[in-house]
């Protein structure tokens, strides 16, 4: 079997020619899915094209197919004795035009059956508009909830006795269903969440992960994670319930902090808690959160700091509080908020 490096810069047209990856598409084993699960851990942004080249391949290779010969014959029989076919010229013009039609039919029907196997081979995706929550529960019973402009990605099926694989971007509040029957972390209990360069493994475990400009944050409530690197570049990091650690992807660097449960997940009831935090942090949840573009006219204005808690059932409450707390004004043109 190959190196997993060798995939690192493989393009989608790569991925539609490898002999390797065909092979396990169409006679998939434990050696070569292992293999392929290997790929994908090592490279997550490969994810996409492997996808897309593995349904291309089943496709091609009519792994599944409607069987539209039987179908062809009664297509071209209700034809036939509809029409009494005679051989004029009357009979030719109809017939080519229900020729036309037949052909629709069974081209109809392919592209149906296609777009059912593309369903039923390809990722769920889920997400959560500007300002808007989301309250999902998975297929194993565990539940997440979504802060805005976020998404969460895993497949259509999660097999017996394999990990449950789910990608996300923005930030989440998972709740993770035990399902080990041993208080350990093993391949056929655990839950991953892929963020970045970041592998979550956990197990029976409640936690927050926000994942916005290059930075990751990670908050246990209860239970277990395990932190592995993409990248291998650190060694795995356990975490207890109630520590937190900050993970910056352009420093490559994971350090501890501090964080309260508290101010980690008001978002999920529509609360900011700051504790001291400048404005230039309330001004990325405003584009971060709501998609806005903001411009601070007098930059020594990023640093002043706000305690509190402010309430988020409408964007209007945090621009009235930015109003009042640092006595500027705001205009809006489109989605632009200019701050001075």
């Amino acid at each position: 079997m190959m190196d997993v490096d060798f995939y690192k810069d493989y393009t989608l047209e790569g991925f539609l020619g490898d002999d390797h990856l065909i092979k396990w598409v169409k006679y998939p084993d434990e050696e070569n899915s292992e293999f392929w699960i290997a790929v994908l851990n090592a490279f997550p942004d490969q994810r996409g094209n492997i996808e897309e080249a593995a349904d291309v391949i089943r496709i091609l290779n009519k792994q599944v197919q409607p069987d539209t010969t039987a179908l062809a014959q009664r297509v071209w029989q209700n034809i036939e004795g509809d029409l009494q076919l005679k051989y004029n010229y009357q009979t030719r013009r109809v017939l080519k035009m229900w020729t036309r039609i037949a052909a629709s039919v069974l081209l109809i029907l392919g592209f149906g059956f296609g777009a059912y196997y593309l369903q039923q081979n390809s990722m769920k995706v889920f997400h959560a508009d500007y300002g808007a929550l989301r309250s999902l529960t998975l297929p194993d019973g565990s539940d997440v909830v979504l802060n805005s402009n976020s998404e969460i990605s895993y497949p259509q099926k999660w097999h017996n006795g394999k990990s449950r694989e789910l990608w996300m971007k923005g930030e989440a509040l998972f709740s993770v269903k035990h399902i080990a029957r041993k208080n350990i972390i093993s391949e056929a209990d655990s839950f991953r969440v892929h963020v970045g360069n970041l592998r979550i493994t956990v197990l029976g475990t409640q936690f927050n992960i926000k994942n916005r400009r290059s930075t990751t944050d990670i908050l246990l409530t209860r239970g277990k994670i395990r932190i592995d690197f993409n990248d291998q570049s650190h060694r795995p990091v356990y975490m207890a319930p109630g520590e937190s650690v900050h993970y910056d992807s352009v420093a490559n660097r994971l350090d501890h902090i501090n964080a309260t449960t508290e101010a980690a997940t008001a978002w999920t009831q529509r609360k900011l808690v700051l504790q001291g935090e400048a404005l230039s942090d309330i001004i990325h949840v405003l584009e971060d959160n709501y998609g806005y573009q903001v411009v601070l006219k007098d930059p020594a204005l990023a640093k002043r700091q706000l305690k509190g808690t402010i309430p988020l059932n409408k964007k209007a409450d945090l621009l009235f509080v930015i109003r009042k707390v640092f006595n500027v004004n705001i205009e809006q043109r489109d989605n632009t908020l200019i701050i001075y």
